[in-house]
Formats: C-alpha cells, sequence, structure tokens
C-alpha cells in the first residue's frame, strides 16, 4: 500500500513540473533559434515556448485513461513515457 501512494505522489510530482522543465529548458535557446531561422520567425519562436505545455494538456486524458486500466507499477511507467515524449 505504501508503494501505490509513493507511485501516486511521484507521477503528480512529475506532471506537475513538466510544463516548467520545458518551457525553462527552450527558454535560453530562444535568441539563437531567432538568429538562425528568418528575420520574420519571431512569431513561430515565441509559440514554441507553448509546445510544452499545450502537449502536457492534449496528453493528460490519455495519460488518466491508461491510469485507470492498468497495474499500479504499469500506470507509473505510461506515466512517464507519455510525459517524456
Amino acid at each position: 500500500m505504501k508503494l501505490k501512494l509513493v507511485l501516486r505522489d511521484l507521477t503528480l510530482l512529475l506532471a506537475s513540473m513538466i510544463t516548467i522543465i520545458g518551457t525553462t529548458a527552450i527558454t535560453p535557446s530562444l535568441p539563437g533559434m531567432n538568429s538562425y531561422f528568418e528575420i520574420s520567425s519571431e512569431y513561430w519562436v515565441m509559440i514554441s515556448l507553448t509546445i510544452p505545455a499545450l502537449s502536457a494538456g492534449l496528453f493528460a486524458p490519455f495519460t488518466g485513461i491508461g491510469q485507470s486500466r492498468q497495474e499500479e507499477i504499469i500506470n507509473f511507467f505510461l506515466t512517464c513515457m507519455v510525459l517524456l515524449v
């Protein structure tokens, strides 16, 4: 029972951190991306900041469906794999 609670807490922690980590990892490279692409690409470079949060929001329902139908250990690894994609 204790392992189940630990896995649940760890999954919630990882899920809540994914959008912040993704945005933090992309932000330092924005000036380099802007200079690499065309001058008119500033909009597309700035919109790339929203991709980690958008993907986490889009894949969250599939993660929830997977958690309600699989065993607890398998759920944890499926959730981590979805969040890493």
